[in-house]
C-alpha cells in the first residue's frame, strides 16, 4: 500500500474539485455564478460550491470535499484519492480563481523525454500483455515515449498520424500506478491512430490502453478507421473527433462503434450518445454501434435463476434478463446502471448493497409475479414499465432483443471482464484458447451488412 502523510492530505484538500473535473473529462459542468451543476452518469443534481470547494448530491444528500468526492463518485479508497490528487498535475482552489481570468497557454512536450523504451515495453507486455509488434507500431509513430524516471506518455496526434503535431497527451507511472493528463492537454481531444487512408469508421475507447488492447486483438481485420481514446466518457470528445477527421481527411465516418467500459459510466455513455444520433448538414443521419466488451455475456448463475424463476410464473425468463441488464448491468450490486437512473426491481439509487443469489432470486420473483399479474404482452408491460419515457423502452427492447434471437453468451461470473485490456490480456495470455473476438455479419439494426463486427464472446 502507498504511504500517505499529512501534507500529501493537506495537498490533496486543496486539489480543485472544478478543475480535476475539467483535467479528467468526467462530466459537463454549467455555472451559475460560484456554483456548478454536474452532468455525470445521468445525474444532473450534484452542485459543487466553487468557492468552499464542496460538493453537494441533492438526489442521495451525500457531500464533502474534493477527498470525499473521489471516494463517492469513482469509488476510491482514501489512500488512492489522497494519491491522485496530491501527485497529480492539478490547481488548487486559490490557483483556480487567479487562473479563471487568463487565456490557457498552449500544450508544450515535456522536456524530459527520452528515446529510450525499456520501461515501454516492460509495462505494456507484462504488465499489459500487449504483443511486441503492436508496442513497436505505435512507437515508430512516436505516440508512445518514457521519460528519464520511468514514466510513460501517450501522445495526441492532431490528426492521428505521425505528423508533428500534437495537442496534449497521457501519462503513466508504472511503478506507482498513478495516471493523469497532460498540463495544458486539449481537453476535447485524445490519444488517437488513423489506420488506413481514411477513417471511415471510428471507434472509441476510455483510455490508450484499451485503444492500444483493441487494436493488437484486431490489427488484421481493422482498416480505414480511426481509433480513438475520449480520455474517459466525454460526449464532446467525441464529437470533437469526429469534426476532427472532417477537417483533415474531408471524411464522414459511416459507422461509429462504442467501445467504452462493460460498467456504469461505460454503458450510461453509450445510452446516452445512442439517445441522440447525430444528424450531419445533408441531413445524413449517423447511428451509433455497441462495442462494449462483453456486454451480451451473462453471469451462468442468474442464468439459471431467470430460468427457474420464470418457469415457475410460466413467463419468458429473457424479460427478467432484461429488466435486470438495463437496471444493473446485472450486477450483483444494487448500484444502477442506466442514464435514467430507473430502478425498481433490482437497483437502487440512493444505497449500494451487494446481495446473494437468494436476494437476487426474491427480486426476480417479485418482478415475475407482477409481469404474471398483469396478464399482457412483453411490449405492453414495457409501456407501463417506461412511463412513456421511450428512451427506457428502446434500451430494454434492445436487450430483449438480443436475447430472443439468441445473441448472448453464458459465462462464469469470473469470467466476464470490464474493458478491452482485460480481454486482451485472456486472449494473449492464453494464446492456445479459442479468441475472443469473431468476425460476424453485422446484424444489429445497422444498415451495413457483410462488415466485419467485433464482438466480445
Amino acid at each position: 500500500m502507498v504511504a500517505i502523510t499529512k501534507n500529501d492530505i493537506e495537498r490533496a484538500r486543496l486539489v480543485s474539485i472544478i478543475d480535476y473535473i475539467d483535467k479528467t473529462g468526467m462530466g459537463k459542468l454549467t455555472q451559475n455564478g460560484k456554483y456548478y451543476r454536474l452532468h455525470y452518469a445521468g445525474h444532473d443534481s450534484i452542485v459543487i460550491d466553487s468557492e468552499k470547494n464542496r460538493f453537494y448530491h441533492n438526489s442521495t444528500n451525500e457531500k464533502g470535499d474534493v477527498i470525499n468526492f473521489l471516494e463517492y463518485f469513482e469509488s476510491k479508497s482514501f489512500v488512492e484519492a489522497v494519491s491522485e490528487l496530491s501527485e497529480g498535475e492539478f490547481d488548487d482552489i486559490d490557483i483556480k480563481k487567479i487562473k479563471s481570468t487568463q487565456l490557457k497557454e498552449p500544450f508544450k512536450l515535456p522536456e524530459y523525454l527520452t528515446i529510450e523504451r525499456e520501461k515501454i515495453d516492460d509495462y505494456l507486455t507484462n504488465q499489459r500483455c500487449i504483443s511486441k509488434s503492436t508496442i513497436d507500431y505505435f512507437y515508430r509513430k512516436g505516440m508512445i515515449k518514457q521519460d528519464k524516471i520511468g514514466q510513460i506518455y501517450f501522445l495526441w496526434k492532431s490528426s492521428g498520424t505521425i505528423d508533428l503535431g500534437v495537442l496534449g497527451g497521457s501519462k503513466v507511472n508504472p511503478e506507482t500506478g498513478f495516471k493523469g493528463i497532460l498540463k495544458n492537454s486539449d481537453g476535447n481531444f485524445g490519444f488517437n491512430i488513423l489506420i488506413g487512408e481514411k477513417p471511415e469508421s471510428h471507434f472509441y475507447f476510455e483510455s490508450a490502453i484499451d485503444l492500444i488492447s483493441f487494436y493488437d486483438l484486431n490489427k488484421e481485420r481493422i482498416s480505414n478507421a480511426r481509433l480513438c481514446s475520449l480520455e474517459g466518457v466525454k460526449v464532446q470528445t467525441l464529437y470533437s473527433f469526429i469534426a476532427n477527421s472532417f477537417k483533415h481527411y474531408k471524411e464522414k465516418p459511416s459507422e461509429v462503434y462504442i467501445a467504452t467500459d462493460n460498467d456504469k459510466a461505460g454503458i450510461v455513455f453509450w445510452q446516452e450518445v445512442n439517445d441522440r444520433p447525430m444528424e450531419y448538414q445533408d441531413e445524413q443521419r449517423l447511428d451509433f454501434i455497441n462495442l462494449i466488451p462483453q456486454y451480451t455475456s451473462y453471469n451462468q448463475e442468474l442464468l439459471n435463476i431467470y430460468r427457474q424463476v420464470a418457469t415457475v410464473y410460466d413467463i419468458d425468463w429473457k424479460i427478467l434478463a432484461s429488466m435486470h441488464k438495463y437496471e444493473t448491468n446485472c450486477s450483483l450490486f444494487t448500484k444502477v446502471a442506466n442514464s435514467k437512473s430507473f430502478c425498481k426491481y433490482f437497483g437502487h439509487n440512493i444505497t449500494v448493497e451487494e446481495l446473494t443469489y437468494d436476494e437476487i432470486k426474491l427480486r426476480a420473483d417479485t418482478l415475475a409475479d407482477d409481469i404474471s399479474k398483469a396478464g399482457v404482452s412483453f411490449n405492453d408491460f414495457l409501456v407501463d414499465i417506461a412511463e412513456d419515457n421511450e428512451s427506457i423502452k428502446k434500451e430494454l427492447e434492445a436487450i430483449y432483443s438480443d436475447l430472443i434471437n439468441n445473441r448472448y453468451i453464458s459465462v462464469s461470473p469470473q469470467d466476464i471482464k470490464k474493458d478491452w485490456n482485460d480481454i486482451s490480456k485472456i486472449t494473449n495470455q492464453h494464446l492456445s484458447r479459442k479468441a475472443y473476438l469473431e468476425p460476424k455479419e453485422l446484424d444489429l439494426n445497422s444498415k451495413s451488412k457483410n462488415k466485419p463486427e467485433y464482438e466480445c464472446f
